[in-house]
């Protein structure tokens, strides 16, 4: 049977690339599937966007932001820069614990369809709003279904309608 494994891990110590295998019977024995995986360094003064799509909206660009305040984050002199990196994730595959987000500042979703998203991934989310995460969306036509799901009690707003402007 096929199974969905996050496995979440702070390293304590520099490295990109880590093997990560699977054993059975008590971690005795040969491994049952093994993979490697790539990790990415992160600077405590970094932002880091994560988008859950397919696309990332041409966010792709951005490798660097000015100076400024970025809440949770240490101060950076005038010339320095922060460095931006960017993950993006399907909706089925996104985290469904709370520390899944644990390294992101912001999370864009451009267009939010919980039809194949579990309750826990949503559960998730939440998590990260109420504990100072931003989430930024853009709702247009599937309002309703944003509306009915328990992403909306993350948002701001109470979704009521659509109205055309030019």
């Amino acid at each position: 049977a096929r199974k969905r494994v996050f496995l979440y891990f702070e390293m304590e110590s520099w490295g990109n690339n880590w093997t990560v295998a699977l054993y059975g019977h008590g971690g005795r024995g040969a491994p049952l599937a093994a993979t490697t995986v790539r990790t990415t360094s992160v600077e405590a003064a970094d932002v880091v966007i994560g988008v859950v799509g397919d696309d990332p909206m041409g966010m792709s660009v951005m490798r660097e932001a000015w100076p400024g305040a970025v809440p949770g984050h240490p101060t950076v002199t005038d010339w320095q820069r922060r460095r931006v990196h960017l993950s993006v994730v399907s909706p089925e595959q996104m985290p469904d614990r709370w520390i899944g987000y644990n390294v992101l500042d912001v999370l864009v979703w451009p267009s939010p369809d919980t039809t194949y998203v579990a309750d826990e991934q949503i559960a998730a989310v939440r998590h990260f709003v109420a504990a100072g995460g931003t989430l930024v969306v853009a709702v247009t036509d599937g309002w309703q279904g944003v509306r009915d799901s328990g992403l909306a009690r993350a948002l701001p707003v109470e979704l009521v309608g659509s109205t055309q402007v030019e």
